[in-house]
C-alpha cells in the first residue's frame, strides 16, 4: 500500500514539474492543466515543488509576462526595432535635414505644439511599460507580431515623408517665404504622413506590449496633441498656399488613406 502511494505520489509530482517546465519554455497563457491537481497532490511534492492556491496564481500571473519581457529572440526584436525608431528621430528627423538644410528660417508658430507633443509621447510609451508590468499581458501573443509590424511600417512611412518633404520638413510649425505645396510621394493621399508613421508606431507599442489600457491610452493622447498640431499646420499652410492648398486638402485625407 505504501509503495503505491509513494508511486502515485511520484507520478502526480512528474506530471505537476512536467506541466510548468512546459509552461515556463513557451511563455504563453498559464497552463490550467495543474489546476486539475488537487491541493493535497501539490502538497505531495514537497521538497520537488513547494506550492499552494497562493503561489498557483503567482504562477499564472507570471506566465502571462509579455513577450518583449522575456529573454527571447522576440523580446530582443521588440528592443532593436524600439531603439530604431529612436534613432530615427534623432538622426532622420534632426540630424540629416539640418545637415542638408542647415537652420531654414521662416515664420514660427508653433504655440507650444512641438513641446507637447514630445512630452505627451513619451508619457505615453512611460504609461504603456507601467501597465504591461503591473497587469501583465491582458492581449493574446499573436498581437505582439501585429505591434512589430505596425512599428516598422510607421518607422519607415515617417522617414520616407521627411525624405520626400525634404527642406521643407520642421520639427516645429512654421512657415518659410518659399514655402511650396508637395504633393508627391505619401502626400499624393495624406496631408500628415509623417503623424501617420508616428500613429502606427505608437500603437504597435502596446500592441508589442500586449496591453489593451495601454492601446487605448496611446490612441486618446495622440488624437489630443497630434490633433492639435495638424490644426495649427493646416492653419497656417490655409493662410500661406491660399486656395491651391484648400483644394489639395479636398482631395485628401489627414491621416488615414480614404478614411481620415
Amino acid at each position: 500500500m505504501g509503495v503505491g502511494m509513494r508511486a502515485r505520489e511520484s507520478v502526480t509530482c512528474s506530471r505537476i514539474l512536467g506541466s510548468l517546465q512546459i509552461q515556463a519554455s513557451n511563455n504563453h497563457c498559464f497552463n490550467w492543466q495543474i489546476m486539475a491537481f488537487s491541493q493535497a497532490d501539490a502538497i505531495f511534492c514537497t521538497g520537488q515543488l513547494k506550492t499552494s492556491s497562493v503561489d498557483l496564481f503567482q504562477l499564472e500571473r507570471s506566465s502571462m509576462l509579455p513577450l518583449v519581457f522575456t529573454s527571447t529572440p522576440l523580446g530582443i526584436l521588440f528592443y532593436i526595432l524600439y531603439g530604431a525608431w529612436l534613432f530615427s528621430e534623432l538622426i532622420g528627423a534632426t540630424l540629416i535635414p539640418r545637415l542638408l538644410y542647415g537652420a531654414r528660417r521662416g515664420e514660427r508658430r508653433d504655440r507650444g505644439s512641438f513641446l507637447l507633443n514630445i512630452v505627451t509621447l513619451f508619457l505615453a510609451i512611460s504609461i504603456d511599460f507601467v501597465i504591461a508590468i503591473k497587469e501583465g499581458a491582458t492581449l493574446p501573443a499573436f498581437l505582439y507580431y501585429i505591434g512589430i509590424i505596425l512599428m516598422a511600417g510607421g518607422l519607415v512611412l515617417r522617414q520616407w515623408a521627411i525624405a520626400v518633404l525634404g527642406r521643407f520638413f520642421t520639427l516645429t510649425v512654421k512657415v518659410q517665404s518659399d514655402h511650396t505645396l508637395v504633393e508627391s510621394g505619401p502626400y499624393r493621399l495624406l496631408r500628415h504622413p509623417s503623424y501617420t508613421g508616428l500613429l502606427l508606431v505608437i500603437l504597435g507599442i502596446p500592441f508589442a506590449l500586449q496591453t489593451l489600457p495601454g492601446v487605448i491610452v496611446n490612441l486618446i493622447i495622440f488624437g489630443v496633441a497630434f490633433g492639435y498640431r495638424i490644426y495649427l499646420e493646416e492653419k497656417v499652410l490655409r493662410s500661406k498656399l491660399g486656395e491651391r492648398y484648400i483644394e489639395y486638402s479636398k482631395r485628401t485625407k489627414r491621416l488615414i488613406p480614404y478614411l481620415l
